[in-house]
């Protein structure tokens, strides 16, 4: 087993020979391994403390980056100005349960090495800068979530840049994996099975990167709420906390990816019978999905 985030292999990690004690927030993998057997999948679980995250402090983890990576911006602390406000910082560990939680949990060279990383080489695309993470899903009041090994990729456009230290993630659910997810992410009022899921955040209008007095952290879910009071078709999102590898990341947005399945899952027919319409990052041209790059 691991505590650091790393997949175990019959060379890494600890032999198991008795209890675990965990006594603070704990990434904690297991695989079992035995000569002339295929091995088993790394299973993953995160424990987090949550007076642990409020003493998350400049000083990264070990194994992390301790500087800027590819010109990357790396930010870690929790802002002392609310974890020491008298006002704000009695709230903050009930303010942690009022909402899920998503834990991803992967080799840490998947997002910062310099060549191959993703969250430092953030404006590369395409399955190739795809890496395997664990995913799970966290209910502060003990419901059962999920855990599940799927992609990960970075998502989004201008806020893919360096400077910004907080990037979105998309989550691909892909029978290279574990197959699709079959969880009601959003409940009754969305589907219970899931090719591909975003992970998003505030972006242009934030405080870790631009126009952060013009912060809201609302806009996006209330717009798409909006279209479905409207009556109107709408992606399903909500709030959630991340985790990177027992980090906290912040507060995110989950949103249903507006691709072949969504389409067929609201319209019916089989997403083989749609194509997706979408606008090219930075140019922001028109042009249609990968099975018909004629159908705009």
């Amino acid at each position: 087993y691991t505590t650091n985030g790393s997949t175990p292999t019959p060379a890494l990690g600890t032999l198991y020979t008795g209890p675990i004690d965990v006594t603070g927030t704990t990434v904690l993998r297991a695989a079992a391994f035995r000569p002339g057997y295929l091995p088993t999948n790394a299973h993953t679980q995160t424990y987090i403390f949550l007076q642990d995250v409020l003493q998350q402090s400049t000083v990264p983890p070990p194994g992390w980056p301790t500087g800027n990576v590819n010109t990357q911006i790396m930010d870690y602390a929790m802002d002392p100005t609310i974890v020491n406000s008298p006002v704000w910082g009695p709230q903050l560990l009930d303010a942690l349960k009022s909402i899920p939680t998503y834990s991803i949990v992967t080799d840490l060279p998947n997002l910062f090495h310099p060549a191959t990383g993703i969250y430092v080489n953030a404006s590369q695309r395409g399955r190739e800068w795809e890496r395997e993470t664990s995913i799970e899903f966290i209910h502060p009041d003990g419901t059962t979530g999920f855990q599940i090994d799927a992609g990960l990729r970075i998502r989004g456009g201008f806020s893919r840049t360096g400077s910004n230290p907080k990037h979105a993630f998309r989550l691909y659910f892909r029978n290279d994996y574990e197959g699709p997810l079959e969880y009601a992410v959003f409940g009754d009022d969305g589907p219970d099975i899931f090719h591909r899921l975003d992970l998003r955040t505030s972006q242009n209008y934030s405080w870790s990167f631009s126009d952060g007095s013009r912060m809201t952290m609302v806009r996006d879910i209330f717009s798409r709420d909006v279209m479905r009071d409207l009556g109107e078709h709408y992606s399903r999102g909500d709030f959630a906390f991340l985790y990177i590898n027992g980090v906290f990341w912040g507060i995110f947005q989950t949103e249903e990816r507006k691709e072949e399945n969504f389409a067929a899952t609201y319209l019916g027919g089989d997403k083989d019978e749609y194509d997706i319409v979408k606008a090219e990052p930075g140019p922001y041209t028109l042009e249609g999905s990968n099975r018909n790059p004629d159908a705009c």
